[in-house]
């Protein structure tokens, strides 16, 4: 049975003032993308596994050599065609390991080309500094793919066309902080002076509607549309993704070098200014309390920018 937030999304449209995208998930129809069983691949039955479950280990700071908890944050990983051969996909494709969908891990096919809107957004979540991240939405022709990452799953390959690319503050997996808690807000502190490590992140709208929660409520979320071309936009996801596999799950979060919003801007920075970034891009893209005005620092906001609020897009 579908979650309220899955159905929601099922049966939304999403008006651009042209026309509607199709619906945002559906399931590949059986026969259109065959995917045989691993060991029809190599030739030899194997027990199922996750080939590309991280170690997870927190590499230097208080927390050194604590593990992550890698059953839900994960970097992703582009694969190579070696490794796409192993799940019996084509050669020549991009294929991103670690997309987080339905609480599974799943090999997404994003086709290049594909973006349609770029929106950054800007969430407030009580006890917190705020988060931000990009939502990617995909052309109606071009939806992301997504194929079972646990070898010898049963599950079907799905497709969807609006998803999230984020880098998130990961404290070790025993670590927790209270919701609206002095200890939640000294996570949240504390995880910016170089404790947790940091891990960039794709995952599905229908996921993101579970996450961006507390106490059961979906958090308040601005959500900024850029005015990209279309080569833009693309390369934004392109830079995206080869930002994240490069990095890994090595690097230390800081709200003062290496943050959400400052990995985002990052991202934004290298697509707009074509690697010439001024010298306030690099100094203002840190704090999430302050997207808005790092967007006006850039010129990206303009009217018609701001579009609906998370929390209205999707009402409870």
């Amino acid at each position: 049975m579908l979650s309220t937030a899955t159905a929601l999304v099922l049966a939304t449209r999403l008006a651009w003032g042209q026309a509607a995208l199709p619906q945002l998930i559906r399931q590949v129809p059986d026969g259109a993308m065959e995917v045989p069983p691993i060991g029809d691949v190599i030739g030899t039955p194997v027990e199922p596994y996750d080939p590309f479950e991280p170690e997870g280990l927190i590499p230097r700071g208080p927390y050194k050599g604590r593990q992550v908890d890698t059953s839900v944050k994960r970097t992703i990983k582009v694969l190579t065609d070696e490794e796409a051969a192993g799940y019996g996909l084509p050669p020549g494709e991009r294929y991103v390991a670690n997309f987080l969908h339905a609480d599974k891990w799943w090999i997404a096919h994003i086709p290049r080309g594909g973006v349609a809107e770029v929106i950054v957004q800007d969430e407030a979540a009580p006890g917190s500094l705020g988060h931000g991240q990009m939502r990617l939405q995909m052309k109606p022709d071009a939806p992301v793919t997504l194929v079972p990452q646990l070898v010898g799953s049963a599950d079907k390959p799905v497709e969807l066309f609006d998803f999230a690319w984020t880098a998130w503050g990961t404290p070790p997996k025993d670590y927790t902080g209270k919701i609206s808690s002095l200890d939640f807000v000294k996570k949240t502190i504390t995880g910016g002076l170089e404790q947790f490590i940091i891990t960039y992140r794709m995952i599905s709208l229908e996921q993101d509607l579970r996450i961006m929660r507390t106490g059961g409520k979906l958090n308040s979320c601005r959500q900024f549309k850029l005015q990209l071309s279309d080569a833009e936009k693309n390369r934004v996801l392109d830079r995206a993704i080869e930002f994240g596999d490069s990095k890994g799950m090595d690097e230390m979060f800081s709200l003062l070098t290496r943050s959400c919003v400052s990995e985002l801007f990052y991202v934004i920075d290298t697509v707009l200014d074509d690697g010439h970034r001024p010298l306030h891009h690099k100094i203002f893209r840190h704090l999430p309390i302050a997207i808005p005005e790092y967007l006006k620092l850039r010129g990206l906001i303009k009217p018609g920018v701001e579009i609906q609020n998370m929390r209205e897009e999707f009402p409870d």
